[in-house]
């Protein structure tokens, strides 16, 4: 729902909103604006909740550039970078959701090349596996970082 789940915004809107510096990070996907607004995202660390977000490469640095300025963010801030090494395994894994039309396929997986040269920049890497064993590794993580933060 917009203005619940998402922002709907018409491309002019968003272009203004991120040039104000109200996004964490941006995304262009099939010629549409995506992104994460920095208000959502502090609210909810203001008030003590943590906050999950699934963005790419270019999302993640920009969030961690933001965070060498932002004291909240940066206390925060635990990057983790799920990498899946085989493209064929990829393309089988994104083929088994039946999501997606085979030319996103294909430009998902072409940029995975591209997206696993930035591993290195994350704090944590999990070697991807079955669904369960991933969520099970990155609560694992989360759970270290929550108690190391305390």
């Amino acid at each position: 729902m917009d203005g619940e789940d998402y922002y709907f915004l018409t491309r002019q809107e968003f272009e203004a909103q991120y040039a104000a510096g109200k996004f964490l990070e941006k995304a262009v996907v099939h010629n549409n604006l995506y992104g994460c607004r920095k208000e959502d995202i502090a609210k909810h660390l203001r008030a003590g909740y943590d906050a999950l977000l699934n963005v790419d490469v270019q999302g993640a640095a920009s969030i961690r550039n933001q965070a060498e300025s932002d004291k909240t963010l940066a206390e925060s801030l635990v990057t983790v970078f799920v990498r899946v090494t085989d493209p064929v395994e990829l393309r089988r894994r994104l083929t088994g959701r039946g999501t997606d039309p085979v030319d996103e396929i294909d430009r998902r997986v072409a940029a995975s090349e591209y997206e696993l040269e930035h591993a290195g920049h994350y704090q944590h890497v999990i070697e991807s596996g079955p669904k369960e064993a991933d969520f099970l590794e990155l609560n694992k993580i989360y759970l270290h970082e929550k108690k190391s933060r305390v």
